[in-house]
């Protein structure tokens, strides 16, 4: 447990001189000093190595910095991978030019490490610099990764032992070389998640960035083959939800979409989840015209996010770790089960909330379910021919 750990930074350059000493300066900040910062400059012609030896030049003569000026431009998996040959300590971080890192970051990486000797790879949360905005996934699901990429490279560190079982970057990819990096190292060896936020991450539209210049349908196609990821194509999806509408439309609706429509209506009733709330709190569910319910059973439980002021989602997961192994929805199983139980719940703010009443069982609701069954079927049916309008 005493033993130290010892970090290489990774960062690749091109022509990024108007941002790159902001991110060098956080992580020259940080707190914990065992590292060496491996600088890449894949070619630039903007005159940041004038800058880089102008302003670093005790941290180059240290050997705190290393920077490494390659030929010719040759992409970012290239200029990575020519760092992690150059890096000489046993982990491996990653920070791009236009990021910066929290000064406890390798700190917090650190601690991880030492709780977790046998753990190879291991990621925490970011910052959105555009909204503000905490993102981190805290279960990690190989599953939901292999369709779609939560864990950014700026937050995720791992052994060098890694890179020299599985290799580095696919230098074939311009876009994604991020997910499919992950994917092929958390493949092998489970990630450890860090409830910290450890990173501020651009997301603006800075014309510059590779995420606004490549190409990423291409790249998600080669990925996506690579890795043997089958997706069912929309016109298969679209061809059984139409067998599906016609077989609801005739009421013969199937006992998990009615179990579904019921836990639907179950929270709707609540009065624990604020559809107007949940869309103004997290606008990029708003900016994807996402139903919000939907959202939140399917991703946004997952994602930490809270379904009003009133259910606070983390603290009923850390009060309950029961739920929290069964990787539960929270708010699911307070609303079927938890409140039977006498468990209590949180407001966003840590407060206890009591306000939950649950009258389902009453004789007048009963009859009203009954009555109202024809109008679900009929509803589901709307939103499915909607669906199925943007599927065509």
């Amino acid at each position: 447990m005493g033993r130290n750990i010892n970090f290489s930074i990774i960062m690749p350059t091109y022509n990024r001189r108007h941002c790159i000493c902001e991110a060098i300066d956080s992580i020259l900040a940080q707190t914990s000093k065992n590292f060496e910062l491996i600088i890449i400059d894949d070619g630039s012609d903007d005159g940041t190595d004038t800058l880089i030896f102008n302003n670093y030049a005790k941290e180059i003569k240290n050997k705190k910095i290393e920077y490494l000026r390659l030929g010719k431009h040759g992409g970012v998996c290239v200029a990575r991978n020519k760092g992690l040959q150059r890096a000489k300590n046993d982990w491996i971080a990653y920070c791009d030019t236009d990021n910066k890192w929290d000064k406890n970051y390798l700190n917090d990486f650190t601690v991880a490490i030492k709780q977790n000797p046998k753990s190879k790879c291991f990621y925490a949360k970011l910052k959105k610099k555009s909204t503000g905005n905490i993102f981190g996934v805290p279960e990690f699901d190989f599953i939901a990764l292999k369709f779609g990429n939560y864990i950014d490279l700026g937050v995720f560190v791992h052994a060098k032992k890694l890179y020299l079982e599985y290799g580095g970057f696919d230098e074939k990819l311009k876009r994604l070389v991020d997910w499919d990096l992950i994917l092929n190292y958390t493949r092998h060896y489970q990630p450890i998640f860090i409830d910290k936020c450890v990173l501020v991450y651009n997301d603006t539209e800075d014309k510059s960035r590779i995420s606004n210049t490549e190409d990423v349908a291409t790249a998600k196609s080669y990925i996506l083959k690579k890795h043997k990821i089958h997706i069912q194509r929309p016109w298969k999806r679209g061809k059984y939800m139409l067998w599906l509408k016609i077989q609801r439309f005739l009421g013969l609706i199937n006992r998990s979409t009615y179990r579904d429509l019921v836990l639907r209506r179950k929270i709707l009733t609540s009065g624990l989840f604020d559809q107007k709330w949940y869309l103004e709190r997290y606008p990029d569910v708003a900016a994807a015209k996402m139903d919000a319910v939907k959202h939140y059973l399917n991703h946004g439980w997952r994602e930490g996010r809270n379904p009003s002021p009133s259910f606070n989602n983390d603290g009923y997961l850390r009060d309950y770790p029961d739920i929290a192994a069964a990787r539960m929805c929270p708010l699911e199983h307070y609303i079927n089960h938890g409140y039977k139980e006498g468990r209590c719940i949180r407001g966003v703010t840590g407060e206890t909330n009591t306000s939950y009443v649950n009258d389902e069982n009453s004789f007048v609701n009963k009859l009203k379910g009954i009555f109202a069954y024809p109008v679900r079927v009929r509803e589901e049916y709307d939103r499915l021919k909607a669906e199925i309008k943007e599927l065509q």
